[in-house]
């Protein structure tokens, strides 16, 4: 069962980040849905899948970081499953 089920929006996003932060890709992949399908904003590129997403992330930028000030994620879904 994926964490998904367990966690609030909100945790959901910041250990999206935190993982990805900490290139801990198998944690990662824990909080992906297996069938997710991403279109990366400014290229319009469909990435498809659990391990795909994980792929994306993990060979786009090797120098990437992200730090989140506010998280919003009441109400309006942060992301979809």
């Amino acid at each position: 069962m994926n964490q998904i089920q367990h966690i609030g929006m909100q945790q959901l996003v910041s250990q999206h980040w935190q993982f990805a932060n900490a290139r801990d890709w198998t944690a990662f992949a824990n909080l992906l849905a297996e069938d997710l399908v991403y279109e990366v904003p400014q290229t319009r590129e469909r990435v498809t899948g659990r391990a795909g997403y994980v792929d994306f992330f993990a060979t786009s930028n090797p120098i990437l970081f992200s730090r989140s000030r506010l998280t919003l994620a009441s109400g309006i879904p942060a992301c979809r499953r």
